[in-house]
């Protein structure tokens, strides 16, 4: 069985906004430097 199916869509939502927030992050630390 994938995990997707046993998450269910509620955590792959939840997934997909933690991926959206560390890539913001990475976003904003290159932009520090």
């Amino acid at each position: 069985h994938l995990l997707g199916e046993d998450l269910g869509p509620l955590s792959v939502k939840e997934l997909q906004q933690l991926e959206r927030q560390l890539e913001t992050a990475l976003s904003q630390a290159r932009q520090r430097k």
